[in-house]
């Protein structure tokens, strides 16, 4: 082989982008006594069950439902987002493609008609960036490379926002990593500028930050064989890490969204387990219910 010919990298597999995207927690509102999520309604109409991805704005999510549902206990609970985003992302195009597999991923029975239901209401799964960060990413995004359709999907729904520098690094230096170095993305621009200042940066000297969009680079780390996705670092906001361990809940993680493994199969092989680890089922039944249809 010729030595300028360039070698084909191997690209991710979607389990391996879950297990990337779940050391970031996401946060929806839910009723306590059902645990389901409260659906919301959106700006063209559509019910939708929101992952936040800055838990700020989903604690004010959860104070104006509260207002206006004063019976019910409400509260937050924080999802992995590599769970979140293939629920929200992949299992969406899955239901467009099949209806029959769309009903069995959300945990539903052959009985159940919830999709012939005319009068079942039908509640959309959303991530929800800060809004902030769409606002200022949204134009900068517009001139990207993007798939026609995930440009289409970003219209919709909103983009989901990531900032990285290539003058910020973060070196492993203990563990079978050791030596090497990740490139962290941020879902928030201060973040960013945190770990520049803590690396020893300058705030007046900030380096020029890249804005990408997390459908889009999911959508490259399957299919892209010209870079090494392996060193990619999701960051998850730093307030978010602050509830998270507020609520006792340690590093966030997710077991892997296609485990079939039942739970006491789970623990016999020393699976990790906290109070945020979620499978796809789980999420399922977080926004479902284990028995009843949709809030």
């Amino acid at each position: 082989m010729s030595a300028d010919v360039p070698v084909a990298l191997r690209p991710l597999q979607r389990q391996e982008i879950v297990d990337k995207l779940d050391g970031v927690p996401v946060f929806s509102v839910v009723n306590r006594q059902t645990q389901q999520v409260v659906p919301t309604a959106a700006e063209n109409g559509v019910l939708c069950c929101y992952f936040h991805v800055d838990v700020d704005e989903a604690a004010a999510s959860l104070a104006m439902l509260q207002a206006r549902n004063p019976t019910l206990e409400l509260g937050l609970t924080a999802t992995p987002l590599g769970t979140a985003y293939a629920l929200c992302e992949w299992e969406r195009q899955a239901s467009q493609e099949d209806e029959e597999e769309d009903s069995e991923a959300l945990g539903l029975a052959d009985g159940d008609d919830y999709e012939d239901d005319p009068d079942a209401p039908k509640i959309e799964l959303r991530l929800q960036a800060a809004r902030a960060e769409v606002e200022v990413a949204t134009p900068l995004l517009a001139e990207a490379p993007v798939p026609p359709l995930l440009r289409r999907r970003n219209q919709v729904s909103g983009a989901l926002p990531l900032f990285g520098s290539d003058q910020i690094r973060f070196a492993a230096d203990e563990g079978a990593g050791a030596g090497s170095t990740s490139l962290p993305l941020f879902f928030k621009r201060d973040d960013l500028r945190a770990a520049w200042l803590a690396s020893g940066g300058k705030a007046d000297a900030m380096p020029p930050v890249q804005v990408t969009d997390l459908r889009t680079l999911a959508w490259q780390m399957q299919y892209d064989i010209s870079q090494d996705w392996r060193p990619l670092l999701f960051v998850a906001p730093a307030s978010s890490i602050d509830f998270v361990v507020a609520e006792g809940g340690g590093e966030p993680a997710g077991p892997p969204i296609e485990a079939v493994e039942a739970p006491e199969e789970a623990e016999a092989a020393d699976a990790p387990t906290s109070k945020f680890d979620l499978s796809r089922a789980d999420v399922a039944g977080l926004v479902f219910g284990p028995s009843e249809g949709p809030l």
